[in-house]
């Protein structure tokens, strides 16, 4: 096998996800299709209570039209991928309470470039009334703690 002095460098590998990664796997009408071991541990809720729901199902009712108009939003766009937190967004804990978490989301795409499905890892929630230097996905006064 020789080498193309010419063809450009080989991409760096994405970095490993842990197991208990908290991440979703939602297609392109935001409906759960995956829902990991590290969400049940970060949420409370279990992927039975998840998949085949729409993933606004962890959103604060009053918040979840405006998620669903998101993720039609992003699934329009061509080529949509945030590979780094882009913001907070408030979740429904199992026990009710609601705490931000800064999340990331990786658009899945068709061979034409519009949007399927994506892939979405949640981190660990930011401290009640501490800041990340992120924005809030949605900023209503008495929603989020």
């Amino acid at each position: 096998m020789t080498h193309d002095p010419h063809a450009p460098p080989p991409a760096a590998p994405a970095p490993p996800i842990a197991d208990d990664a908290a991440q979703v796997l939602i297609d392109r009408h935001g409906i759960v299709r995956y829902w990991s071991a590290g969400c049940a541990a970060m949420f409370g809720h279990g992927a039975a209570a998840l998949v085949g729901r729409t993933l606004d199902a962890i959103i604060p009712p009053a918040l979840r039209a405006g998620h669903r108009a998101g993720v039609a939003a992003a699934m329009a766009m061509v080529g949509f991928d945030r590979d780094a937190p882009v913001a907070n967004i408030p979740v429904v804990h199992a026990d009710g309470a609601v705490r931000r978490h800064p999340f990331r989301q990786v658009q899945l795409c068709d061979a034409f470039g519009r949007g399927t499905g994506a892939v979405v890892t949640f981190l660990a929630a930011v401290a009640p009334g501490g800041g990340n230097g992120l924005r809030d996905v949605f900023d209503v006064p008495g929603v989020v703690g």
